[in-house]
């Protein structure tokens, strides 16, 4: 690689799956390879791909350091599938050098290519390709693993920032960006210019370029877009492929229901026209963005569940092939002409959107309803909510009606006692209460039965309530004689529901004396927004003897009758004790992302640690130089818990608690 280089020893056949074109976007930045063992740095191959006919392109190459453009290329690519290349030799020459940025006026693809061994005149490296990630995919957050094949000695990644230059936070956001949980700007792998120093001049990117040792890793930028690519290089050898992207969804949402409509055609039937029209912009783009509204088609059309003496026909059938027309016909009509029929039909879409038309056929006389359904909104489960309904009986005879029924319990009328008359020209207020008794959307219909007739009316409510979610047992930990520790980030109460909870009372149940509630802490009502938690700080703990200790704790909520009891622990252990004395001659630990830190003043002369568990092992242990102030623990490796830390002084021996 190139192609053109004629090398007896071989050529590699490469290949690499392509995303779909609907993918390929506009523009692309990258960074030359890091050779592992080159005499020279020639650059690299590059190919152009273009998605559509008449595709002009340009590329220009920046020195990473100084700015200065180092090449600049373009043109147009006639043909769709067509593309351009930087460049075939038959010898070795200077590719593509630097941090190069490629622009199209249509979507492309930008393939990069390392090249043979011989070409770079060193006996480690291959070709391998990388089709690029454009900048328009670029993500915040990507795990990758390095290959841990021991044929390949070097592993390089290289990672290209997008960011806003004259945002005032740029040099936080920057500093942001963690790799395995370390912030990427104090790295010391870097080849070539450090982060907060790798701006290629004249652009929005930061580039760099570092090694990476054998092992899965993780990349989290929380305000900064980023791409990149790993590779490696052995003996002849050599592999590479991008950062995982984000890819658009090929279908953009829609959020918009169908139009549905349907005129009388006879008095026992009506014409249905359902319509997919709501494409926002109106003209759908090649490549939809993911705000665009773009209609999926009609998927269904039927007959809402309780309609009654009804049938529908569609002149398209769902299930034989997606619906492509923006339009759709239906008819309903009536089974049964000499029985009243009522219902509503549905024209649902594939994005799940539906609208529905009400159907009404009245062998005179018949009772009729104020509204066509009854749609009672967002009620809390076991809260009871009511609508009122106006029965009219516009005929001149009157009506018997025989009873009212539903098909679920959550559903009752009230303010009327069946069988009942209806008087001619006169009408009857019905009180339909709602009580749900678990969470979720429920479709029922309301039916009013009079002379083998039936009036429908659909019912509909979305019920919601709050889900407590917490540990059934709480442990505060181990503490010392007389110290005292609290519930704060062990008592998480969290709100898996879908409405607000309200904690209104938090105490305790039992003679747990070496507990108690801080209502300081967390004043009330305790308010937890569905999907968040809330973190008790309030439930404290400290008593003199050794042993374990445990109290009851009763949480009130406002949206059931139920209690929610929690059992709290704690223990005491003497060893935990502190030395006052100590303590104010200055012996302090420091604990941060390097580990934790054991530092001192004059007046105590500390010889040698030891760190222990809670079930008495040693864990680690150490000696201290005489002349020295601080002492670094070796802590960065240990798992996360309780440890007890001694310090032999010619003073005495000083104890602390340790939390890792």
């Amino acid at each position: 690689m190139p192609n053109l280089l004629v090398n007896g020893n071989g050529r590699n056949h490469l290949v690499e799956m392509n995303i779909p074109t609907s993918q390929w976007a506009n523009t692309y930045a990258t960074l030359q390879f890091g050779r592992a063992d080159a005499t020279s740095d020639r650059g690299d191959m590059m190919r152009i791909v273009a998605a559509e006919a008449n595709t002009t392109w340009q590329m220009r190459s920046y020195d990473r350091t100084t700015g200065a453009i180092l090449r600049q290329e373009g043109g147009t690519i006639v043909n769709a599938g067509g593309f351009a290349e930087i460049a075939q030799a038959s010898a070795p020459t200077d590719l593509v050098l630097g941090v190069s940025v490629w622009t199209a006026d249509k979507p492309v693809q930008v393939v990069q290519y390392s090249c043979s061994s011989s070409f770079d005149g060193s006996t480690v490296g291959d070709p391998f390709q990388i089709n690029l990630l454009p900048v328009e995919r670029f993500v915040q957050a990507t795990v990758f693993q390095v290959p841990t094949d021991t044929k390949f000695s070097k592993h390089l990644l290289n990672l290209l920032i997008e960011a806003d230059t004259n945002d005032p936070d740029l040099t936080d956001q920057l500093k942001e960006i963690t790799i395995d949980g370390t912030p990427l700007w104090t790295s010391t792998a870097f080849d070539g210019p450090s982060l907060l120093n790798s701006r290629v001049p004249g652009t929005q990117l930061f580039v760099v370029r570092l090694e990476v040792p054998v092992d899965a890793h993780t990349v989290v930028s929380p305000s900064l877009p980023f791409g990149g690519y790993i590779y490696g290089y052995g003996q002849v050898d050599a592999y590479g492929w991008p950062l995982g992207p984000t890819h658009m969804n090929d279908v953009a949402s829609d959020t918009m229901p169908p139009q549905s409509s349907a005129q009388p055609l006879t008095s026992t039937a009506w014409n249905g026209v359902a319509t997919e029209r709501f494409n926002i912009p109106a003209q759908v783009r090649p490549r939809p963005l993911r705000t665009d509204q773009v209609d999926a088609g009609i998927a269904e059309i039927g007959l809402v569940p309780g309609a009654t003496n009804l049938a529908v026909t569609v002149t398209y059938q769902p299930g034989s092939s997606r619906q492509t027309s923006d339009t759709a016909a239906f008819t309903v009509s009536v089974v049964d002409p000499s029985k009243p029929a009522s219902g509503s039909a549905y024209v649902l879409d594939y994005a799940g959107n539906y609208s529905t038309t009400s159907h009404v056929y009245v062998p005179a006389p018949l009772l009729t309803s104020t509204t066509r359904d009854l749609n009672f909104g967002n009620v809390r489960v076991r809260k009871e909510k009511e609508l009122g309904l106006v029965v009219n009986n516009p005929s001149s005879i009157p009506i018997e009606l025989d009873s009212i029924t539903s098909t679920l319990p959550i559903f009752s009328v009230k303010g009327l006692t069946v069988p009942a008359t209806i008087s001619a020209a006169n009408s009857v207020n019905l009180t339909v209460h709602c009580l749900p008794q678990t969470a979720g959307q429920q479709l029922d219909t309301l039916r009013l039965w009079y002379s083998d007739t039936v009036l429908s009316v659909p019912l509909r409510v979305s019920a919601v309530e709050p889900v407590v979610a917490v540990d059934p047992v709480v442990d505060l930990g181990v503490t010392g004689p007389d110290r005292r520790i609290c519930s704060g980030g062990k008592f998480l109460i969290s709100n898996a529901g879908t409405e607000v909870l309200n904690i209104t009372n938090v105490r305790k149940i039992d003679e747990g004396k070496s507990f108690h509630v801080d209502t300081n802490a967390c004043p009330l009502p305790i308010v937890i927004k569905a999907g968040e938690t809330f973190d008790l700080a309030c439930i404290c703990f400290q008593a003199e003897s050794r042993g374990g200790y445990s109290t009851r704790i009763e949480l009130t909520a406002d949206h059931r009758t139920e209690l929610y009891v929690v059992d709290v622990v704690a223990s005491v252990d003497p060893a935990l004790s502190v030395d006052e004395e100590f303590i104010e001659n200055g012996i302090t630990i420091a604990t941060g992302a390097g580990g934790s830190k054991l530092s001192w003043q004059k007046g105590v002369t500390p010889t040698s640690w030891t760190l222990v568990d809670l079930r008495g092992s040693v864990i680690a242990s150490g000696q201290i130089a005489s002349d020295s102030r601080e002492c670094d623990l070796r802590t960065t490796l240990l798992p996360g818990g309780t440890y007890l830390l001694s310090v032999d002084c010619k003073e005495g021996v000083w104890r602390q608690t340790l939390q890792i």
